[in-house]
């Protein structure tokens, strides 16, 4: 029949555990799991201690206490004269001392290098440009959002009047509120704002208007050949096409595209979603 040592180290061998493994998870010194499986039994102390010792043990690889009752009697009797505390004997104090579990907690954490910090602070950076860059690019205002500060100028009443912005005679005819004359060839497009809307012209190819203009502007259009009108808010635009009003272009918040040729001053296309 195995002797208590050896009856324990087989049940450690069956789990896969190494020595090693055991003294950490029972907070022992690593001889003391020697040892036990060696049966030297002196070196565990007293014998109250070396039965505390065995049985923790024993359980940790799975041995019932029934099951080394009998040897554990035998190597090691429970009988014996009276023990002082640990505290007290300062023999006993050095054999109940724990292992360090972990080479980080017996020799302290290693040094980080010198240059950990650098590299820590230039990611740092990096990441809050990322961000900064993300956020300019989410909130930057579109094109034709921006204020048409650079072609109108608004008095203090509340309309809006054309700001001297050097302007084409060949497309700009005047700006002021009445209707234009018909002109002996061509086309003439004037546009009224009752409510601030977003405008793109072009005028025999060449955009010329590009922007959102406050209500009360005017503007005077000529071309040789033909008109192209796009408005982002149609309720807000009224149109007055060679001499002709045709009233608003469209529903508030609708957005309406229409082409003006010379010859025939029509409609070639309607709103757009």
């Amino acid at each position: 029949m195995p002797g208590l040592g050896e009856l324990i180290a087989k049940a450690r061998e069956q789990r896969g555990m190494t020595p090693v493994q055991a003294a950490r998870q029972l907070h022992i010194r690593a001889d003391f799991i020697a040892a036990i499986e060696a049966e030297e039994w002196k070196k565990l102390g007293p014998p109250a201690y070396a039965r505390g010792f065995i049985r923790n043990y024993a359980k940790l690889v799975g041995l019932d206490s029934a099951d080394i009752a009998t040897p554990l009697d035998e190597a090691i009797p429970a009988s014996g004269p009276d023990l002082r505390l640990a505290r007290d004997v300062p023999q006993l104090s050095a054999v109940i001392e724990p292992e360090p579990l972990t080479v980080r907690a017996q020799y302290g954490a290693p040094a980080r290098p010198s240059w950990y910090s650098w590299i820590l602070g230039i990611a740092l950076a990096l990441a809050a440009m990322l961000v900064f860059t993300a956020v300019y690019v989410a909130f930057a205002p579109a094109p034709h959002e921006q204020s048409a500060t650079d072609s109108t100028s608004v008095v203090q009443d509340g309309s809006a009047s054309p700001s001297p912005a050097p302007q084409d005679d060949a497309i700009f005819n005047g700006g002021s509120a009445g209707a234009p004359s018909p002109s002996k060839g061509g086309v003439d497009l004037q546009l009224q704002l009752t409510q601030d809307s977003w405008l793109s012209v072009t005028v025999d190819g060449k955009r010329v208007v590009y922007e959102t203009l406050p209500a009360g502007t005017v503007r005077d259009f000529h071309g040789v050949r033909e008109i192209t009108l796009r408005a982002g808010n149609a309720g807000g635009v009224n149109a007055t096409i060679d001499g002709k009003p045709l009233g608003s272009l469209g529903q508030h918040g609708q957005v309406e595209e229409r082409k003006f040729a010379a010859q025939n001053a029509s409609l070639t296309t309607g709103p757009r979603e």
